[in-house]
């Protein structure tokens, strides 16, 4: 067999969980905050002006990780925003965004793997630091039981009501896997695997582990990261357990989170990655699931809002990446010696965003269909560079998933959340407040009725103006950085 390990993280972005979402048979499914999302947003197909109805989505996707507990609230009137979200915006922030790319499987000849930036540091995130030992994302190092009486540059805070419970779920899975007997001895122990007859050292069965194949068997996918520490695994669980809706019944509940919670691409398959007494832990103190024999079972109620809240997961990521089925934590490629100078990945800055991450993280919000949508390895599109130009209205109702298709999705619904206020719109680079100022709201203009940079504008509220005949209508895009390709 072929192998086509480029670095194992470079699998999990361009091949990723190919064999997870095949045998947990990923499709889209509907999900209740773009309900509608398709005839709403088909009034874009011939506008580059994006439609009342289109705001009122995005609004609710990010009212989900603002307010869950009352997203609607958030449908009210430009005041209630104003209040509940702009005026928490950093207006000159002194922490932006950018985007990365990397060679898949190491080729020059393939389009590039992208991964959105949603905090730009360019002294922790470079190549030379390769691997990042013991660092975060900056979501989950922030304390939010402080409320707003701190800094709060990576805007973390404004969504405190669905990133603190996160991180206190992350929180208790780490404190439990760092105990773990299995978990915590890994690096030394010995594993033997029956599917390919290996016995040995984990640091050695680790980097030649063989998931399973692609191309009828011809080619092997190879998943397992010997950097991955208890955070990622952490983030794992969550992302398998609260995939599907738990059943109604505790105990079966039960028995799915325990399963889940076993599951993983860094063990040997059919062989516990903790101790039973682990996972049982996981269950009823993390996941807050009974089991219904228990004197104190009780209802799923918190269960189940960890389940409402886990489509926010990425948005705390410092970076975030397509890897095959759902958003990832890209801090994993920073942690892997695969990627550092000389690798042969190229893994590179590939654009900057001079905006808030807070903007960022609520562009993120609006396309939560990515995290479900089915995985789509490399088509036509992804070779000539279609992905990079999809339709906002295929963003909004995704069908097929890759990580240059979403991250080409983020940038334009970062330009949309420009539109929707200047706070998340670039400031001119001017000691001249007055005139940076007129300059953020020009922009704000232009990504409100040309979000995508439309050289002709077509729909019924379209108009021309000299901007059309001067060649300004790239404005959005250009003042923004999304333009880059």
């Amino acid at each position: 067999m072929v192998s086509l390990r480029a670095a194992s993280l470079t699998l999990l972005g361009l091949i990723g969980d190919v064999a997870i979402a095949s045998r947990m048979a990923v499709h889209h499914e509907d999900i209740s905050i773009v309900a509608s999302a398709a005839s709403a947003v088909d009034s874009e197909e011939h506008s580059a002006e994006y439609s009342e109805e289109t705001r009122k989505i995005m609004r609710r996707n990010i009212g989900a990780c603002i307010n869950p507990d009352d997203a609607p609230t958030l449908q009210g009137d430009e005041q209630t925003w104003q209040e509940d979200v702009w005026s928490k915006i950093d207006k000159y922030p002194s922490v932006t965004m950018d985007g990365w790319a990397n060679r898949p499987f190491g080729s020059r000849f393939l389009p590039p793997h992208m991964m959105l930036g949603l905090v730009r540091n360019d002294t922790k995130y470079v190549k030379d630091n390769i691997p990042l030992v013991g660092e975060d994302s900056q979501c989950f190092l922030f304390d939010y039981s402080k409320g707003a009486d701190q800094p709060d540059p990576a805007g973390c805070g404004i969504f405190s009501k669905t990133f603190a419970p996160l991180k206190e779920l992350r929180s208790c899975i780490v404190e439990h896997l760092d105990q773990d007997s299995i978990w915590s001895s890994r690096k030394t122990t010995a594993i033997h695997d029956p599917s390919t007859n290996f016995s040995g050292p984990y640091t050695e069965w680790c980097p030649q582990a063989v998931w399973g194949t692609v191309g009828g068997g011809a080619s092997d996918v190879q998943l397992c990261s010997a950097s991955w520490d208890s955070h990622q695994r952490a983030q794992e669980m969550i992302k398998l357990v609260l995939f599907k809706p738990l059943p109604d019944d505790s105990s079966r509940a039960a028995e799915r989170v325990r399963s889940k919670v076993q599951f993983t691409t860094s063990w040997p398959k059919g062989q516990d990655s903790v101790t039973h007494s682990t996972a049982s832990a996981i269950q009823e103190r993390c996941f807050r699931v009974r089991d219904a024999g228990d004197s104190i079972a009780g209802s799923l109620e918190q269960a189940r809002f960890l389940q409402m809240i886990s489509v926010c997961l990425p948005l705390m990521f410092d970076k975030a990446e397509i890897q095959g089925f759902g958003l990832n934590d890209g801090l994993a490629k920073f942690q892997s010696p695969n990627y550092g100078t000389g690798s042969g990945q190229n893994l590179r800055q590939y654009a900057t965003f001079p905006v808030a991450p807070a903007c960022g993280r609520m562009a993120l919000a609006t396309i939560p269909g990515f995290q479900k949508a089915t995985y789509m390895l490399l088509g036509f599109d992804s070779v000539a560079n279609g992905d990079a130009k999809v339709p906002f209205r295929d963003c909004v109702q995704v069908g097929e998933s890759n990580c240059r298709k979403a991250y080409f999705c983020w940038e334009r619904a970062l330009n949309r959340i420009c539109g929707m206020s200047p706070a998340c719109c670039p400031l001119k680079d001017t000691p001249d407040r007055a005139v940076a100022e007129e300059s953020r709201l020009n922009t704000h203009e232009a990504c409100k009725t040309n979000p995508d940079g439309k050289i002709i504008n077509i729909g019924t509220s379209s108009r021309w103006t000299p901007e059309s005949f001067f060649g300004l209508q790239r404005r959005c895009p250009k003042k923004m950085g999304t333009g880059s390709r």
